[in-house]
């Protein structure tokens, strides 16, 4: 599967591409104006795909940690060093921190492309990459 080919699509115009999880409710309970999201897992953990109620494919996350390989030849042991080369100065990127209750949280860099922004997340305790997260434009924080 190829993610870019799939963000933006209807999960019923590509569900056939790929093994999942189905379609799944992510709230039990909403809040007074928010509009149901949906949820689709790879049934080994390594992609997820947030959906809109119209069912297009809004946000996917890559768990390079969970084995998904690599995306744009970026994978796990890529560096932070390697991606910037890679992929030249991030839009934005931060860098680890730890959250009292939450926790640690690796750096991270954002890249806002024409029509979607891709982020790298690291490992907490290291340069790994955990997570590639491909989001809409119009969804991205």
């Amino acid at each position: 599967m190829n993610p870019l080919e799939v963000l933006g699509k209807k999960f019923e115009e590509v569900k056939d591409s790929f093994r999942s999880s189905g379609v799944l409710d992510i709230y039990d309970e909403l809040e007074e104006g928010d509009e149901q999201e949906y949820c689709v897992k790879a049934l080994d953990e390594s992609w997820e795909f947030l959906i809109e109620s119209d069912h297009t494919i809004k946000t996917i996350f890559l768990f390079l940690s969970n084995g998904y390989g690599h995306f744009n030849g970026i994978s796990s042991s890529t560096t932070k060093k390697e991606v910037i080369r890679k992929l030249g100065k991030p839009t934005k990127q931060g860098e680890a921190q730890e959250i009292s209750i939450l926790g640690n949280f690796g750096a991270w860099e954002r890249y806002d492309r024409d029509e979607y922004a891709l982020h790298i997340e690291h490992s907490a305790h290291s340069d790994t990459i955990v997570k590639i997260t491909l989001m809409l434009l119009r969804v991205a924080p």
